[in-house]
């Protein structure tokens, strides 16, 4: 793999890249799916989220990002109200924000999912500039700059003409990776990134996490790789139930836990 290029300063340097979330609470029909989760991230702290299949994890990125709408509770990125406003003297205490608002909040956070989501029809460069000409108008030169950079720092710019299909998954994803770089975010939301990765390739887009993990991002990774939860992010999170069981300290959390269910979830998937 090709050594990263430096990386650029973000438009979105001022920005606190905090996350913050009290009480959060997600249902779907009877099904709760968050049970009052309270979370706060710091500015530039790697945090993973691991647990079972169902405990939540995915569900707790989307709703930071507002693609699923909490039922109670609040999350704040960057120190504002994510998806919706305060409407002080109603009698509903808040408002949904319109899709340009939302925009603007979603541009300050990178998401990046299990299954890439990139246009088939498109070729890599294109959904790499994509979102940067259309969400936050950069002219279409620069955007192909600060594409091509981006590629390179994941390895892909010799792909630039390539669609999709014609890569393999771990390509695929790093692509995923360089479009939400585009964006200059200062938060960064990873759902289960290797997941839908053959065993061969789940390196490659480890590799591409560890070296963000370096740069000051804000990071959430919910993942399955418990080498890359250890060795790699400051915090870790475990998750059942739709509820925060335990968290800590990545080393001390899978060296000491101290929750029963925390032991024997590690127990059985480091037996793996």
């Amino acid at each position: 793999m090709n050594t990263p290029a430096a990386p650029k300063q973000s438009r979105n340097q001022s920005v606190d890249g905090t996350i913050k979330l009290e009480n959060v609470v997600k249902r779907f029909g009877q099904n709760t799916v968050l049970d009052g989760v309270s979370l706060q991230i710091p500015r530039g702290e790697v945090v993973a989220i691991i647990g079972p299949s169902g405990s939540g994890k995915s569900t707790l990125l989307r709703c930071i990002n507002a693609l699923e709408k909490i039922d109670s509770g609040s999350i704040l990125v960057n120190g504002e109200e994510i998806g919706r406003r305060p409407t002080p003297g109603s009698k509903h205490p808040y408002a949904e924000l319109n899709p340009r608002e939302l925009a603007r909040q979603r541009a300050h956070i990178g998401m990046v999912f299990q299954n890439f989501n990139l246009f088939p029809s498109m070729t890599v460069l294109e959904n790499v500039t994509l979102a940067p000409r259309t969400v936050l108008g950069i002219p279409a030169d620069r955007a192909r700059e600060s594409a091509l950079a981006h590629l390179r720092e994941v390895a892909m710019a010799d792909f630039v003409d390539r669609y999709p299909r014609t890569l393999s998954g771990g390509q695929q994803q790093r692509v995923a990776i360089a479009r939400a770089l585009a964006m200059e975010p200062s938060v960064m939301l990873f759902d289960e990134p290797t997941s839908a990765l053959d065993p061969e390739l789940v390196g490659e887009v480890i590799r591409v996490l560890k070296e963000l993990a370096t740069r000051g991002f804000t990071m959430i990774v919910v993942t399955h790789e418990m080498g890359f939860a250890r060795d790699v992010c400051d915090r870790v999170v475990f998750m059942e139930g739709g509820e925060i069981v335990e968290s800590g300290e990545a080393h001390t959390l899978f060296s000491s836990p101290t929750n029963p269910r925390t032991q024997q979830f590690l127990e059985r998937v480091l037996q793996q």
